[in-house]
């Protein structure tokens, strides 16, 4: 049998290194461990070589998932700095991405690599649910709502858009252990490592993408009109949604304007 590569902890992996990261230096108060299921399945299926991956079978994924969940339980009172973390299994279908981000370009996979991928992944994540009944939150996407102190591990971004009320969230990346605060999220955008004045927002999700995660690269016209008004305003990663709207605003083709206005409002 094939085996996955697992990290220090007998865990996949890319969710392993982010572990040993936070637990060589728990520095942090972690109040809400979130864990999106589907990015857990992402790094079990990557954790074995690419040559194999497709001859994988979803029970030996199952067993892998269930593995990692439960390492991951092992090692909650090592990760914060004062207590154990409250941990939070949940699965986001995305079903309502199209309805809500109504200018957007949703990705789907069409390619038969990706439809082997898409099709494993749920039948793996649908017995997980079945077996795990009441154990992990289920939602359309945005994370469930936490307290403060939220650490979110996904490579789904927009479960970061959230409400008012959320409290504090730091993303957790897979691999990299990176611990990404708000002012940091704009890095997941296509092409977002370079984009110093970018907010995250919807507005900057449906126009830049997130790597066709979720959502493909808009047209160049709407990326073209976003970096103008962030440097006529100096926005910055933190700029807030009412100063974004005041820059839309001053767009002088008024459907230009009311579209980019409903993308923010999404």
């Amino acid at each position: 049998m094939e085996q996955r590569t697992i990290g220090m902890l007998p865990i996949s992996v890319g969710t392993s290194l982010a572990f040993e990261s936070l637990i060589a230096n728990p520095k942090h108060q972690i109040d809400n461990l979130m864990l999106n299921v589907s990015t857990l399945f992402r790094n079990v299926f990557q954790a074995y070589d690419t040559n194999v991956r497709n001859t994988i079978k979803a029970d030996q994924l199952y067993q892998d998932m269930i593995q990692d969940l439960g390492g991951i339980h092992e090692v909650l009172g090592r990760i914060s700095k004062n207590k154990t973390p409250n941990m939070v299994a949940y699965y986001c279908s995305y079903a309502g991405l199209a309805k809500r981000f109504k200018h957007a370009k949703i990705w789907t996979p069409h390619k038969p690599i990706q439809l082997a991928y898409a099709q494993v992944e749920d039948e793996v994540i649908k017995r997980l649910l079945s077996q795990l009944r009441g154990h992990v939150r289920l939602c359309d996407h945005t994370i469930p709502n936490g307290l403060r102190n939220t650490y979110v591990m996904t490579n789904h971004i927009v479960d970061l858009v959230v409400p008012n009320g959320y409290g504090e969230i730091t993303l957790i990346e897979s691999h990299t252990a990176a611990l990404k605060e708000k002012d940091q999220w704009y890095t997941k955008l296509t092409g977002g490592s370079k984009f110093e004045r970018i907010p995250f927002n919807p507005l900057t999700l449906q126009v830049f993408g997130d790597n066709s995660t979720n959502f493909k690269s808009n047209d160049f016209k709407y990326k073209a009109i976003i970096h103008e008004l962030a440097e006529k305003y100096k926005w910055t990663p933190m700029t807030t949604i009412e100063r974004v709207k005041l820059g839309v605003a001053s767009v002088q083709d008024e459907d230009l304007r009311q579209l980019l206005s409903q993308m923010l409002n999404a």
